[in-house]
């Protein structure tokens, strides 16, 4: 999450041009719990993280950097998504969709309370990869953070 020389959370604070004091005051933390946070004494619960994402106006590369300090959390976080966010879009519209079709058959493998010999070949080949595939779409999609935010002029316009 941080080098030897730069801590994100003091980074983003500086870049937002707030002193400590006023990022303290609008966080509703105090001034020691801040300066633990920025000197890597303490880390700070996700709260106070999304908190500072949004007065610093950090983007979604904020709440990730976080999230990756931690072995359990870190493996489930996807790398940076650089497509468009209409693809990213599609593609978790297409792995839903794709599941939704699998739930009649989710349901009957599960209904009895186990997998049985039977069934863990398909719910382990076909299932488990489909959902998988399901909550890596989704998570591209809350943790999408787009280089430039398309200006009022670029956006799609329905003609008549």
């Amino acid at each position: 999450m941080t080098n030897s020389n730069t801590n994100i959370y003091r980074a983003c604070r500086l870049a937002a041009g707030m002193t400590m004091e006023e990022a303290s005051e609008k966080l509703h933390i105090g001034l020691r719990t801040l300066s633990n946070y920025e000197l890597d004494v303490t880390i700070p619960p996700y709260e106070i993280v999304s908190s500072m994402q949004k007065e610093y106006g950090a983007g979604q590369a904020f709440i990730r950097d976080y999230l990756r300090q931690f072995p359990y959390i870190k493996t489930y976080i996807p790398e940076e998504n650089d497509k468009p966010l209409p693809e990213t879009a599609l593609r978790m519209y297409k792995e839903v969709t794709d599941i939704y079709a699998m739930l009649p058959r989710v349901v009957a493998i599960t209904f009895d309370n186990q997998i049985d010999e039977t069934e863990r070949p398909e719910w382990y080949t076909k299932v488990v990869p489909e959902m998988e595939e399901a909550i890596e779409s989704l998570r591209n999609m809350v943790l999408y953070d787009p280089k430039e935010k398309p200006s009022r002029d670029n956006r799609f316009t329905r003609t008549a």
